[in-house]
């Protein structure tokens, strides 16, 4: 009785919720709430969203030495697949008399960010065409539901693999030259304006489609 007081004591001295319950996986549900957001985004033809454009000031570097800026300029974008989430990994699901939580790295199966109006220009050179991102992303999310509210917290790209750049334009040298400066450029060196439009639709797909089964529990 004593240490069950001391411990009560203990908890609030700094502030742990004593009717903590422990955590589980959660893989079963999870993987059904997936199965069924995917679905749902699929019959919704929500398995692309829109991405803002942004323009971007790229080092063309070698060995080390900077070498030159290419101006990048992307315009008119899609996100997609937001309809083939899944898990990696083990998923965990804690809860307390407030509120319950799964918290876990996520990806999607494929994921590409096409831009219809590309802009390029390298020294004196300009040109235009149609740019294309592949990529597997891993995410952290913390999902969690109270009695006010259900959302996901700020997704934490972890990290990205398999990723590859794709530029359609013409076939003069010009274009042959710029593009491959392009994609040295990009390859070895920032993505992150890029991986940020994608971080903020899969945001808003995760919250839509993955929060409506696993908040509400409803099904199609």
């Amino acid at each position: 009785m004593l240490l069950r007081f001391a411990a009560v004591f203990l908890g609030a001295l700094l502030g742990i919720n004593a009717d903590l319950e422990p955590c589980h996986l959660a893989n079963d549900v999870v993987d059904q709430v997936v199965k069924e957001a995917n679905s749902h985004a699929r019959a919704n033809s929500h398995e692309s969203l829109e991405v803002d454009g942004f323009s971007q000031e790229v080092s063309l570097s070698l060995l080390g030495l900077h070498l030159w800026d290419v101006h990048l300029e992307l315009n008119d974008g899609i996100v997609y697949s937001l309809a083939t989430l899944s898990r990696s990994g083990d998923i965990n699901e804690c809860s307390n008399v407030t509120q319950k939580s799964v918290e876990g790295t996520f990806t999607y199966d494929t994921m590409q960010i096409t831009f219809k109006n590309m802009k390029a220009s390298l020294l004196n050179w300009e040109i235009s065409g149609k740019f294309t991102y592949k990529f597997k992303p891993y995410f952290d999310v913390i999902f969690t539901q109270t009695n006010m509210e259900c959302s996901p917290g700020p997704l934490v790209l972890q990290r990205t693999s398999d990723a590859e750049y794709e530029i359609v334009t013409d076939n003069s040298w010009t274009s042959w030259l710029v593009s491959k400066a392009v994609h040295y450029s990009l390859k070895n060196g920032d993505a992150s304006p890029i991986i940020s439009r994608f971080i903020q639709r899969s945001w808003v797909s995760i919250d839509c489609y993955f929060g409506w089964y696993y908040c509400a529990g409803e099904t199609k």
